[in-house]
């Protein structure tokens, strides 16, 4: 379970400009503030707390970003360690019940894709309101999820965003 811990604090990304201001020197280490080939690591301790390994990040341009404006901090998986941090596996034909975010929802692996389903008890607010909660199939541009509940069907590649997460559909 991970704890949310704030490591550096980006301001005023524009376009390739941008500054990040770290917050944490143990913790973190930053090479460049410009956000063009600003690269991040930041130290994953054990649960001892000593240090395990460095994941690292990069600021990079997603033209497919619902806002021209906004920047994905991508996380680099080419280390096994890493990659088992972001990795979420699907049994086969098995639906397991997952929270990403503040939505909780019930994801079916049926060998091909994925089935998403019984999402609106946490994707409607009490206030009758919805998080944010977009899905992009292919090529297409993100739309937002269905407000009445029916189930998603994705495949390989297609993309979720939930309050500023990016999820995305792989199989290996």
């Amino acid at each position: 379970r991970f704890q949310a811990r704030d490591y550096l604090r980006l301001q005023k990304v524009r376009g390739r400009r941008g500054r990040a201001v770290p917050l944490d020197v143990t913790e973190v280490r930053l090479s460049g503030e410009r956000a063009e080939g600003m690269s991040l690591a930041v130290l994953r301790r054990d649960i001892d707390g000593e240090e395990d390994f460095w994941v690292r990040l990069s600021l990079v341009e997603d033209p497919t970003l619902p806002d021209p404006r906004a920047r994905l901090l991508s996380v680099d998986t080419s280390d096994r360690l890493v990659a088992a941090l972001y990795t979420l596996g699907l049994p086969l034909h098995s639906p397991r019940r997952l929270e990403l975010g503040a939505v909780s929802l019930v994801a079916t692996f049926d060998g091909q894709g994925v089935e998403l389903s019984d999402y609106l008890d946490s994707y409607r607010r009490g206030d009758g309101s919805f998080r944010p909660f977009f899905v992009r199939r292919g090529l297409d541009d993100y739309r937002t999820v269905p407000e009445d509940g029916r189930s998603l069907s994705l495949i390989p590649g297609d993309r979720l965003i939930i309050e500023g997460a990016i999820y995305e559909v792989q199989i290996p």
